[in-house]
């Protein structure tokens, strides 16, 4: 099986910047927590439970704090570095199907399932701009930690 060594882009003021709950920092953590074959410490129930905790306002009932289209640049430039044939590309969709379970399942309240909706939404809107090549953010090599 081919090593993998999940990266982010430390030199990007955003990277640790903090919204609440959220950073991208954080969700990167748990994504190579959970990814990762020699740092696999997470569940996947774990995993999704770290996220939706990261996801959701500090305060509920109040709108969340961080910029929505992070969770989806922090997802896609992951899953691009994640060889097509590794497992951690499965393991990568099925952590996102069971957040969208959440939604599906009617398990959360409404303002929950709006962000679940919006984080959801922002990790097809990055594909689209990589796609398009409009991303430049996501096209830079990613930083070693």
């Amino acid at each position: 099986m081919t090593v993998l060594k999940l990266h982010i882009d430390c030199t990007n003021p955003l990277a640790k910047e903090v919204y609440g709950n959220y950073s991208n920092w954080k969700l990167f953590c748990i994504l190579r927590r959970y990814l990762e074959p020699r740092k696999r410490t997470l569940s996947m129930k774990e995993a999704v439970t770290l996220i939706y905790k990261i996801l959701m306002p500090v305060v509920p009932g109040k709108p969340i704090e961080y910029p929505v289209e992070a969770f989806g640049s922090v997802i896609l430039s992951a899953a691009r570095q994640v060889p097509y044939f590794h497992t951690s590309q499965d393991r990568l969709v099925r952590l996102l199907e069971q957040l969208h379970q959440f939604i599906e399942l009617d398990l959360t309240n409404k303002l929950e399932t709006e962000t679940l909706h919006l984080v959801l939404e922002s990790v097809v809107r990055a594909a689209r701009e990589i796609y398009n090549g409009q991303s430049v953010a996501l096209q830079v090599a990613p930083m070693k930690v």
